[in-house]
This record gives C-alpha cells, sequence and structure tokens, in this order.
C-alpha cells in the first residue's frame, strides 16, 4: 500500500521509503483517490482539476503517477474508474476517533507542525478541488475539537487536572466562544486550588461575550462562579501534585533576586528535611517556592504535592490531601488514617506546605509525612522544628530591577534614579509586594518616581494595586497587614499601634511599657509575638545587654496611621527613660532617635521638659558629650539655649550655651559660633554669681581667641587663672593649666606644654576624690593626659608618650566615652607613626576614623584620612 501524509504538506511513502511528489495536478489527483472509499470516473477526476469533461489531461497526471515506485500494487486503473490501495494519516485520524481513542486521534493530528489539511498544494484553474479542500479542512478541525473534548473528559474523569487544562486551552484557542468549555476550565482552575485562575477565566468568557456577542453569560456559568466563590465545591482546602511545570501555583513571571536563597533551599534541603520560609506578608515566601518547585520538576527529581495551608485544622488539610489522590472513600473506610496517608505520601519528592498559620494542624501534618519526604513551609510565624530561612527586604539592585520591571521602563540616568527610585525604594523598605505595587502603579497612571514618591510619603502602606493588575488579597500591603494583626493576641496588637507613637522603627520593650503604662515583662512577650509573626526583628548590639525590636518599615507606616497614643504620651515615656538611664550611653544609643523625638514633641507641648530633657542629653558628663552630636540634636541645642534664656531659666540656659560653644569648637571646628556661645555663657555665669564656671568660661574664651588667631587669649587664661586662684578653685586651676598646655602645645613649645600639662594632670587626679567633681575632673584629666602625651612625644620620650596616652584611653573607655577614644587612638597612632611603626600606627587610625565616622565627627575623620594620605598609607578605611 502507498501511505500518505495529509496533514500538513503532502508526502508519499511506499515501503519506509519516501518518494518524490509528482506535479501539482498529480499529487492533487492522487490524494482525492486516496480520501475514497469508491473508485472514481475519469470525466468527475477532469471536471475536479482541469474543469473539463475530456480525460486527456487525467491519462497524463496517470503516466506520472504510474513512474512512481510500486504504482503497479496500488494504482488500480479499471477501464474510467480509477482508486488507489492507500493508508493516510487523515484516515487513521477519523478511526482512532471513531473507537474514541482521542490519544491516537490527537498524535495524528499533532504529528505536523502545520496540520491543516493539504497545507501549500495549490493547483490552479480548479475551483471545484479548492472548494472541496476548504470543506474537508472545516470537517477536520470540528473532528480535532472533537477528540481534544473527548481527550478533556477522560483526562477529567481521571483527574489529570493539569494536562485537562492544557486540552481546554487548545480547545478555546480554536473555539473562543464554547462557553460550556471555559466552564471546565473553571472548574479545573478550581480543583487545582486555584480559585484565583477560576475567577480570572469567567472575567475572560465574560469580556469574549461582551465584545463578540454582546450578551452575559448563561446562568450556568453564573452559578458555578457562585459556587466556586463560596468554596462550596469542596470540604475545604485544596491539595496540587505538581508533575510538571505547566501550573505551579504563584509562580512569578519572572523571580528578581533571591538567587542566594534558592541556593540556600537547595543545599539546605540535602541536610534537613524540614525547612520553613519565614517571612513578613507580602516578601515573596510562595513565589520563591515556586520558583524552586519548577527547578525541582524541571530536573525531573519527581512529584511535588503542594498544598495552601491556611489556619485550617488538621482534618481539613487529610481531606485535602486525600482528594488530591482520588481516595477519599478510601480515608474513611479505613481504621488507620494516618498509615493510608503516609502510604499515599510516599511516592512523592517534595512536599510544599504554602502560607501556614495553624501550628497544631502543622504538628499533626508531620506526624503522617515520611520521615525522607522533604517538607517546605512557607509562613509569618516561626515554628521552632524547623531549619529557618529568612525571607526579608530586597537587595537595593534587585528592587530597584523589580521597581522598573514593572513598571515596564528602562532604568532612569544614575543620577535621577540615585535620587527618586532609590528613595521610592528606601521608602518601601525594599519590599517585594510593595515595590511590585508602585511599579504598577507608575505603569497604569504614567507617574515618574519623583510623582509616586510624593504622593506616598506619609503613609507608603497604604498605596494600592490599580485596579487592572488587582489580586483577591494583596491589593495593598495594608490589607496583608490587617489580615495578620486580625490574628495577634491582645497585647500584641496594642504593641503593634503603640509601636506607631514611635519616632522611628525600633524600641526597647522599656519605652514601649512606659508609652503603654504597660508590665515590662509583659511588653517583651508581646513584642516577641511580633517577632514570630514576621513584623519585627530581635536586634542586640555587639558588647551591650540592650535589647530592641525593629519593625519592618512598612509595618510600621501602618502603626503609624493606626495608633490611638497621643504624642505627649511618648514624649513623658521618653522623659521618664532618659531619667532613669541618663548616664547609661550604651543604653541611651538604642532609644535615642526616639528620645529626640520626644525632645522634639516638648519643644511645642512643654517648653520646660524640652529644656529639662536637652540638658541631661548634653550638660556635664552627658550623652552627647561622649557621642557627640548630630545635625538634628545640634540645632535643638541651639533651640533649648534660646528658649532657656528666654524663659528666665538663666542657670540652664549657661550650661546649655557653656555645651553649645564645646560643640562648636570641638566637633565643627567654628570658633567664631564656640566664641559668641561662650560670650553669652558668660554674661548668664556672672548673673547666677557662680565664680567657678565665670573661670571655666573664660579660659575656654582664651583657647578659642587662640583658634580664631586673635592675640589676646592670653589675658582670658590670666582672668581665669586670677578667679580660681581666689576662690582656690582647683577644678578651674586644672582647667586653665590644661588649655594652656594645649596652646603652648600649638605653638610648639613642648617644654612648656609639658609643664602645664603635668601640673594639670596631678590636680585632676587629686579632684577626683571628690566624687562631686568627678565628671568635670575626668574630663580635664583626659584632655590634659593627651596633651601631656603630644609633649612627650614632641620630646622624643616615645615610651613615655604612650604610657601616657594609653592611660588616658583607659580613661576614655571607663567613662564610655566614644568621642574620647577616637581622640586617644588617633593619638596612639600618631605616636606609633612617629616611632615609624606603621602597622600599629594603621591599626589605630582606622580605630579612630570609624568611631569619628559613628560620632558625626565628620571633622576629625577627615583630618585623619588627609594625614594617611600625605604619609602614604593606604586608604581602605
Amino acid at each position: 500500500m502507498l501511505e500518505l501524509k495529509l496533514f500538513g504538506l503532502p508526502r508519499l511513502f511506499y515501503q519506509g521509503k519516501e518518494l518524490v511528489a509528482p506535479g501539482s495536478k498529480a499529487l492533487a489527483m492522487l490524494c482525492y483517490l486516496s480520501y475514497q472509499t469508491e473508485p472514481v470516473h475519469r470525466k468527475f477526476l477532469a471536471e475536479l482539476l482541469w474543469e473539463t469533461t475530456k480525460t486527456t489531461s487525467v491519462r497524463v497526471a496517470l503516466s506520472e503517477l504510474r513512474n512512481l515506485a510500486g504504482a503497479d500494487q496500488w494504482l488500480i486503473a479499471d477501464g474510467q474508474l480509477l482508486s488507489v490501495r492507500a493508508s493516510s494519516d487523515v484516515k487513521t485520524f477519523q478511526e482512532a476517533l471513531l473507537a474514541e481513542d482521542y490519544e491516537t486521534a490527537l498524535a495524528c493530528w499533532n504529528e505536523s507542525t502545520d496540520p491543516s489539511f493539504l497545507k501549500s498544494l495549490e493547483v490552479k484553474k480548479a475551483a471545484d478541488f479548492d472548494d472541496w479542500v476548504a470543506a474537508e479542512r472545516s470537517r477536520l478541525s470540528a473532528l480535532h475539537l472533537s477528540a481534544l473534548q473527548g481527550k478533556l473528559k477522560s483526562l477529567e474523569l481521571a483527574h489529570e487536572y493539569e494536562a485537562a487544562l492544557e486540552i481546554a486551552r487548545q480547545i478555546l484557542a480554536k473555539d473562543k466562544l464554547n462557553e460550556d468549555v471555559h466552564r471546565r476550565l473553571m472548574l479545573l482552575e478550581h480543583k487545582r486550588g486555584n480559585t484565583e485562575g477560576a475567577v480570572q477565566q469567567f472575567e475572560i468568557l465574560r469580556r469574549v461575550l461582551k465584545d463578540e456577542l454582546d450578551v452575559e453569560p448563561l446562568a450556568d456559568t453564573l452559578t458555578l462562579l457562585k459556587e466556586i466563590e463560596s468554596s462550596s465545591l469542596s470540604s475545604g482546602k485544596t491539595a496540587v501534585i505538581l508533575k510538571t511545570d505547566t501550573y505551579i501555583p504563584a509562580l512569578a513571571e519572572k523571580l528578581i533576586g533571591r538567587a542566594d536563597l534558592l541556593n540556600a533551599i537547595e543545599s539546605n534541603l540535602q541536610t534537613h528535611k524540614r525547612l520553613l520560609l519565614h517571612g513578613f506578608g507580602g516578601t515573596g515566601k510562595t513565589a520563591l517556592v515556586a520558583s524552586f518547585a519548577k527547578h525541582w520538576l524541571d530536573e525531573h527529581r519527581g512529584n511535588i504535592l503542594w498544598l495552601q495551608a491556611g489556619d485550617d485544622n488538621p482534618e481539613t488539610l487529610f481531606d485535602a490531601i486525600s482528594r488530591a489522590f482520588n481516595a477519599q472513600q478510601q480515608l474513611k473506610q479505613t481504621r488507620n488514617p494516618q498509615v493510608t496517608l503516609r502510604h499515599l505520601l510516599a511516592d512523592l519528592s517534595l512536599f510544599i506546605l504554602d502560607d501556614a498559620w495553624n501550628a497544631y494542624a502543622l504538628a499533626k501534618l508531620q506526624e503522617v509525612l515520611p520521615a525522607e519526604l522533604p517538607l517546605i513551609v512557607t509562613a509569618r510565624q516561626r515554628y521552632s522544628q524547623f531549619k529557618r530561612l529568612d525571607v526579608g527586604r530586597l537587595r537595593r539592585t534587585d528592587a530597584l530591577e523589580l521597581l522598573n520591571y514593572n513598571a515596564k521602563q528602562t532604568p532612569e540616568p544614575a543620577d535621577k534614579q540615585s535620587k527618586y527610585a532609590d528613595q521610592l525604594c528606601n521608602l518601601l523598605g525594599d519590599h517585594p509586594l510593595a515595590v511590585r505595587i508602585a511599579g504598577l502603579t507608575l505603569l497604569a497612571e504614567g507617574l515618574s518616581n519623583k510623582d509616586l514618591l510624593e504622593r506616598i510619603k506619609e503613609n507608603p502602606h497604604s498605596m494600592k494595586t490599580p485596579a487592572e493588575f488587582a489580586e483577591e488579597g494583596r491589593e495593598s500591603v495594608a490589607n496583608l497587614l490587617s489580615t495578620t494583626a486580625k490574628t495577634l493576641s491582645d497585647p500584641a496588637y496594642e504593641a503593634l499601634l503603640g509601636c506607631g507613637s514611635l519616632h522611628t522603627t525600633s524600641t526597647t520593650p522599656e519605652l514601649l511599657a512606659l508609652a503603654l503604662r504597660r508590665d515590662e515583662l509583659a511588653t517583651e512577650d508581646a513584642l516577641i509575638e511580633l517577632q514570630k509573626r514576621g513584623l519585627s526583628d530581635r536586634q542586640a548590639q555587639a558588647g551591650s545587654d540592650v535589647i530592641s525590636y525593629r519593625l519592618h518599615d512598612l509595618v510600621y507606616s501602618f502603626a503609624k496611621a493606626n495608633t490611638n497614643l497621643r504624642a505627649t504620651t511618648m514624649m513623658h515615656a521618653g522623659k521618664a527613660f532618659l531619667a532613669k538611664h541618663q548616664k547609661d550611653f550604651d543604653t541611651l544609643d538604642a532609644e535615642i532617635a526616639n528620645l529626640l523625638g520626644s525632645v522634639q514633641t516638648a519643644q511645642y507641648e512643654d517648653p520646660d521638659v524640652f529644656i529639662d530633657m536637652m540638658t541631661q542629653l548634653s550638660v556635664g558628663d552627658a550623652y552627647y558629650l561622649a557621642r557627640g552630636h548630630s545635625p538634628q540634636s545640634l540645632k535643638l541645642l541651639i533651640r533649648a539655649s534660646e528658649q532657656a534664656e528666654k524663659l528666665g531659666n538663666v542657670e540652664a540656659a549657661h550650661y546649655l550655651y557653656a555645651r553649645l560653644g564645646d560643640t562648636y569648637r570641638g566637633l565643627y571646628a567654628n570658633f567664631e559660633a564656640a566664641f559668641r556661645s561662650y560670650e553669652k555663657a558668660l554674661v548668664l555665669a556672672k548673673k547666677i554669681t557662680n565664680r567657678h564656671r565665670e573661670a571655666a568660661i573664660l579660659s575656654l574664651l582664651g583657647i578659642t581667641r587662640f583658634e580664631c588667631k586673635q592675640t589676646d587669649f592670653d589675658g582670658y587664661f590670666e582672668a581665669a587663672y586670677t578667679i580660681a586662684k581666689a576662690e582656690n578653685d582647683n577644678l578651674a586651676i586644672s582647667n586653665v593649666l590644661q588649655h594652656r598646655g594645649y596652646v603652648s602645645g600649638r605653638l610648639e613649645n613642648w617644654k612648656e606644654t609639658l609643664e602645664f600639662s603635668k601640673e594639670a594632670v596631678s590636680v585632676a587626679k587629686k579632684l577626683q576624690d571628690d566624687s562631686r567633681e568627678d565628671s568635670l575632673s575626668c574630663y580635664h584629666l583626659f584632655f590634659s593626659l593627651l596633651n601631656q602625651g603630644i609633649a612627650e612625644r614632641n620630646l622624643g620620650q616615645i615610651d613615655k608618650a604612650l604610657n601616657t596616652k594609653n592611660e588616658a584611653l583607659a580613661l576614655a573607655q571607663t567613662s564610655n566615652n566614644k568621642i574620647w577614644q577616637a581622640y586617644a587612638f588617633q593619638e596612639l597612632g600618631e605616636t606609633y607613626h612617629a616611632s615609624d611603626k606603621k602597622d600599629l600606627a594603621l591599626l589605630n587610625f582606622r580605630k579612630a576614623y570609624q568611631i569619628y565616622l559613628e560620632n558625626n565627627a565628620s571633622i576629625d575623620a577627615k583630618q585623619i584620612a588627609s594625614l594617611l594620605k600625605e604619609n602614604n598609607y593606604p586608604l581602605d578605611l
């Protein structure tokens, strides 16, 4: 028999070998004859192909066919009647369809890349033949639809939902108005656990019907939609067995970033069979595990069971698993359901439990899992029995890529991107869902990064997904947070909203307890619950016992928008916290941003509290003496000094202006501003008739005049020394001696520097026995030791200089004064440099540089960088 391929380009085969096709009309005649079950008259063929009753052309075509291999076997001429003995893919297709062998029928159809009947066979002046081909194409296409529908039905009965979905989509590609298939696809999506996809398919149908026919879906379709949305089609959750990557729940079109976490999942599964992907809602835990599932299936490692857990009980989860295996009756009839479930799960290679909320259900599920079956859980809650991988904020570069990807725009030039796109990602905490919503908003509304930044800067959490991109439950970060908040205990919920009254995203349990007027231990328990729910992180500083909790940026925005605490409540909490920890600088480090926020509130709400808090933070052996002022705190110090003077609080104003002068002089090298502040402090010292303070300020004025390159500085020193002697004030004497030693050093009169400094050290050490003067004598002792060490170094007494400066460093460390420690490290570096011990010099310079940067002493940091450059040290600070 001759074998013909009629789907696609016509091809001829005889005894397994392909034949060279004859001319188009001879080929057309052969194809037509192979299609017929009865012999065909020559005249009919002449009319069909040559539009004539003369058979001469038929005879010529017949001659061509007789030249083909085996023609004497398959070509039959019985007078005027012609026929061929041939098989074809079309015949096989039709026979398989009649036998309901849809697998074979579709295989015949799909064998050709383009299964159009007699594709590209062009026959000139043969209109009747063309009509016959067109009619056959239409008939075969209808039969193909029948084959697809038959295959769809068989797959549905076999619960092969994944393959059935693919067939249903093929049918709709050929017949998009087939509402029955739309309904079946909706049902399949729902059975697969993709209710969102089912609803989306309904919307596709509704739009097609409206656009094509201007009608609405049938009542049967609306009823099905209602049942799906109410989840009345199942007793609970739906589990999905994944065999290929055709459908994986929540698989992102493109997973941006997270390569490190994908690698971590892979490596940890080799050593831990139970893995938890933990994080705040919207960080992309589900998309991450979906991407990993695709990788798993692409490598043919075996089937995966995917189950979205939620807060359902164990029985609901077990029911979902049994339905995935079509084993509901088997589970109901067994005496030992756990053994049955374990047997069902034995052939899986991986179990994914998405969005777990119920700890009891998770524990019961683990009891039925085979020990060797790997389990990956995604959750906002922490579960201690799992190896945990935290899914947090994106790297900034990845966040920017995600923003541009969803906005469908190319990155802006670096200068603009750093100013607006970068700021936008920073405001959103590099949170994947929030960044995605931002990108979609830019796309939908045609906004610039700058416009969107301005719109959402006060409440970034409330930004909503544009309607055309909205997904159920993910319309905004606020929705995710509201869902999580509903699951919190009352104390944890109160703590969450209480954090909204803070001035920054982090807090210690003690400060929050003061604001809430709750027990500190109970408040910490509430903060731990927030941490376990993925809403905050626990933080501990190296070398410190202070523990704080930091809310994620968008959680803080949510809490801030919903808090019911007044600003003055937090102000009084900050005041009480500062009063208790005034000298505990490590504790103040953890809360300084919140304390400054309280200070700013007090500036407008309660001037007395404002002045009192700035005095505690700035005056004497205070926090800002040890840590240095920030630009924000400097502005508040200026305002507190002015307000204290205006309100007639002369003593507070004196000390605040004096500290303002110290800050200008020591941290900013702004000697003219320092001199003006000291002058005001001197006037106020006289008003309160405090001769000790008068002498101290006069000495400071002297050293500041020297720094301003004025020649009258010595007069201020003399006036200060005269008052100190008259009052027998050793502290003031130590102060003057220390300042004079510094000035002598600047004038490179090292012997005089050494004399002044040694005397100042001697007086300060005697004063340390007097606890009343301890902080001030400590201050003078430290700087006198530094001056003495500098003089010894310049006089070539290197060993003495090192001993003296190490003594100063020990004093700075005992006082927990970071700025002093930096001064001491810098001086040690200079001494080692002078003795050509460059490794030790660089080590100390680096320590000083780091402390300066951390404590806003930018002038000093630049000085070290310049010194290293001048002396050819490496600049990798």
